[in-house]
């Protein structure tokens, strides 16, 4: 018996990561954001490819802008890990680009994970016992449930809200 838990090929978590972000964006439209593509996804293939071979944070931008009510705008990036254990699997790089990229823009950034629990950057760092992002391991696992449901961030779909406006 071992606890190494296998990862996924790259095409495969490719995959899962592009259906999750398709996912957030249309939760965003049900619930009146307007939900924009952002970072690697904006670039052509070559470029892409090369910024792949960098170690710069612009590899880790986040995966969409969305912006609600004419002076709201986020930034998020999805994360569709969760591993047998029950965690958030984060980047620890990936992390201190978007810390870093979040105070260079003066907006707020979300971490959005594949049960569509929504994660600040800083409460991913507390939950997972981290003070600091150094370099000592590859990911930081941070217990499920960490951070808040999607309606709590991002409002209601607009079917609950009807709802419950007419049961009002």
């Amino acid at each position: 018996m071992t606890n190494v838990i296998p990862f996924p090929a790259w095409d495969v978590r490719k995959e899962a990561g592009d259906n999750h972000e398709q996912r957030v964006r249309a939760e965003l439209r049900r619930r009146l954001w307007f939900p924009s593509k952002w970072g690697q996804e904006l670039l052509d293939d070559p470029v892409k490819a090369a910024l792949q071979q960098t170690d710069s944070p612009l590899r880790r931008e986040p995966d969409i802008i969305a912006a609600r009510g004419g002076d709201t705008v986020v930034g998020i990036d999805c994360k569709g890990s969760i591993t047998g254990n029950g965690r958030y699997n984060i980047n620890r790089k990936s992390l201190a680009a978007l810390r870093m990229w979040s105070a260079y823009h003066r907006l707020p950034l979300y971490l959005v994970v594949s049960d569509l629990n929504v994660i600040t950057p800083d409460e991913a760092m507390a939950a997972a016992g981290v003070t600091h992002l150094d370099t000592a391991g590859a990911y930081l696992r941070v217990p499920r449930g960490t951070g808040r449901p999607f309606d709590a961030v991002f409002g209601p779909s607009r079917a609950v809200a009807q709802i419950r406006r007419l049961a009002a």
